[in-house]
């Protein structure tokens, strides 16, 4: 086992490392490439990979180039139906334009093995999320040209009422609008829909679907969640106490790294009875037909992908009185 003074030594090295990433200047232009695409998985593996370049030395002024020629492109892609394609193909070859600086060798030729592995499933994924994106948003035939926002976990709040003009024709005018204003500091748009077809556990058939802010505005009910108060890998749940049907975001832990809170919970039952005091009597996925109750299933992002309302859970409310309500609790927005 080696001394405990080799552990301290990489705690700080791993700090110093991660403080320096924190003040790159590499970061920021990555970070604003990440904000404008819809293409997330490629977006993020784009960036995983300059990072360890930068953590290696690998640092060039070819890297740097890379990463800005990428940058300028991906700024002057149009909002569009063809978007995702061209944002893809731009990343893509920021990608292939980074694997020279990987290295030689036999560790070279398995980084490279390794990053063509992770490339793969990053299209597949992004190409999935793009596939439901398309499916939920269709053309809305509604001609009101005000836009209604509630806020998930704030009903005395909303509805915030945006009027669609000639300058506010994407969703991320939308979320430009809510930060500028100080409205909602890091918002995330979810779009309300009405379909039994798709969420057939409630008459109402109430769901949401997470707005790409490159798409057009087409849908005028939106909800929003502030992200300064949602982990970055959360879910939408349509909580149903018999009386209300609500949208909670939920944190989903990361498959294969952190178990999903303090308490280790193991199911999604036993973690959401800890987090809100109910107790849950159903949990199903809208998208299984054949109706199977997830109650002991694992609660992390394979089984519950982030981004996503899937879940109907009905609850409960078990809360002892004297009891103090947990932090974590349901958040409750009715819906209007």
């Amino acid at each position: 086992m080696p001394p405990l003074g080799y552990h301290v030594y990489r705690l700080n090295a791993d700090y110093e490392i991660s403080r320096r990433w924190q003040e790159h200047p590499l970061k920021g232009e990555l970070d604003k490439i990440r904000e404008e695409v819809p293409n997330e998985s490629l977006a993020n593996l784009f960036t995983r990979t300059v990072k360890r370049l930068v953590e290696k030395k690998k640092q060039s002024s070819e890297l740097e180039q890379i990463v800005l020629s990428v940058r300028d492109r991906i700024l002057a892609v149009d909002d569009g139906d063809e978007s995702f394609q061209q944002c893809r193909q731009i990343l893509r070859e920021g990608i292939s334009g980074v694997k020279p600086l990987v290295g030689q060798g036999i560790l070279g030729r398995l980084s490279l093995d390794k990053l063509a592995r992770e490339e793969e499933k990053a299209l597949e994924e992004d190409e999935g999320r793009h596939e439901r994106v398309q499916l939920h948003s269709q053309p809305s035939s509604n001609a009101n040209t005000e836009v209604q926002i509630f806020f998930m976990g704030e009903p005395d709040r909303g509805p915030y009422l945006l009027r669609k003009d000639p300058v506010t024709t994407t969703y991320n005018h939308i979320i430009w609008h809510l930060r500028f204003h100080g409205i909602v500091k890091a918002p995330q748009l979810w779009i309300r829909r009405e379909d039994p077809n798709v969420q057939p556990y409630t008459s109402s058939g109430r769901h949401w679907v997470f707005a790409i802010g490159h798409v057009p505005i087409n849908e005028m009910v939106l909800d929003t969640v502030e992200m300064a108060n949602v982990p970055d890998y959360y879910i939408v749940a349509l909580v149903d106490d018999g009386e209300t049907e609500l949208p909670s975001p939920v944190g989903v832990p990361i498959f294969g790294k952190a178990p999903c809170c303090d308490l280790s919970c193991g199911s999604l039952s036993a973690h959401l009875e800890a987090i809100w005091a109910v107790r849950v009597e159903q949990a199903r996925l809208f998208r299984d037909r054949n109706d199977v109750c997830v109650l002991n299933a694992a609660f992390n992002s394979m089984q519950f992908p982030s981004q996503t309302n899937e879940l109907y859970v009905k609850v409960v409310r078990q809360m002892d009185v004297d009891q103090e309500p947990s932090s974590s609790a349901i958040i409750e927005t009715p819906v209007q």
